[in-house]
């Protein structure tokens, strides 16, 4: 579990440098809207269900504008393989431009594409994070397969490509297709049978165990605001390593941490519970909803004490 919330840790920091350093403005998406140009492999079809987690038929509801992304709201009808508990999800894109080096084929992402009330076969993977509003869904790649009318289904805007072409003749083909590809591949998702996340935990010995270092920190500045997630980067000045053997610095003796938005303040002092981005990244996340603690929090922070000294 630990391991799965570090990538999507590194996932959320990579989004939140891109925004801030390469977007630019895109007109035909939003007046206001921040743009990526992004870079792809080449895969084939049977390669993106293989490295997918989830396949589901789902019904089209909204198309959802958040301003620097968007999300495809869907209502479940089957799940083909993966773990899928939700009623509805939601697919994350960003807005701009994928480009496919070995095609030289560029595609746009973001856009409403998708017919409300109709059904599609989606093939993804999926994401959480104590910095989304939920979990979030992600095509492997442009995938585009209507189940209203499979023979018009599209990858990398081309018609897909199947050894037996009545394979697209039928849903119910269609679907044991994938399903057959799925299972017949090494790439096998098994969902986590840990139970809750101590990201939502309220037990503060499980958050400390869980923490890679425990610090206590001064709020300098605020570095990225972040316009993906929940979450806002800050300079911070670390006065105390309280639990950690190593801390990666920037040259200025600082490091940068990504807090839930309101979770500090410019100019505060706190005790935080955070997690590594990288071996040698000066990039960290506060590591569960309840790792932020004021220095003037005594009682509180001879719990911590006590917790690391077992």
């Amino acid at each position: 579990m630990r391991e799965i919330l570090k990538k999507v840790s590194i996932v959320i920091v990579i989004f939140v440098m891109i925004i801030n350093v390469g977007c630019t403005k895109n007109n035909d998406i939003g007046t206001s809207s921040n743009t990526i140009e992004s870079e792809e492999e080449f895969i084939s079809f049977e390669e993106a269900i293989e490295i997918s987690e989830v396949a589901v038929n789902a019904e089209f509801i909204a198309y959802l504008d958040k301003g620097d992304f968007v999300e495809y709201e869907f209502k479940i009808k089957e799940v083909l393989y993966g773990d899928v508990p939700e009623t509805n999800i939601y697919i994350f894109s960003m807005k701009g431009t994928s480009h496919v080096e070995e095609t030289d084929f560029t595609y746009n992402i973001g856009n409403d594409k998708y017919i409300i009330g109709d059904e599609y076969l989606l093939i993804m993977e999926k994401n959480d994070s104590l910095f989304y509003e939920h979990v979030r869904y992600m095509l492997v790649t442009n995938i585009f397969i209507p189940l209203k009318n499979i023979q018009g289904s599209t990858m990398y805007e081309q018609s897909i490509a199947v050894k037996d072409e009545d394979t697209l003749n039928s849903n119910d083909k269609i679907n044991n297709y994938v399903k057959g590809i799925k299972n017949s591949s090494k790439n096998i998702f098994t969902p986590d049978k840990e139970g809750a996340s101590y990201t939502e935990s309220d037990d503060m010995k499980t958050i400390v165990s869980e923490a890679d270092l425990v610090l206590e920190v001064t709020i300098e500045d605020l570095k990225v605001e972040g316009l993906v997630h929940n979450g806002n980067t800050y300079t911070c000045d670390v006065s105390d390593i309280i639990k950690g053997d190593s801390l990666e610095k920037g040259e200025d003796g600082k490091i940068l941490v990504t807090f839930l938005k309101g979770s500090v303040e410019v100019s505060g002092k706190y005790v935080v519970m955070i997690n590594k981005v990288g071996e040698d990244s000066i990039i960290y996340t506060q590591s569960s909803k309840n790792s932020v603690i004021p220095v003037d929090d005594k009682k509180l922070l001879n719990e911590i004490s006590s917790y690391i000294q077992e």
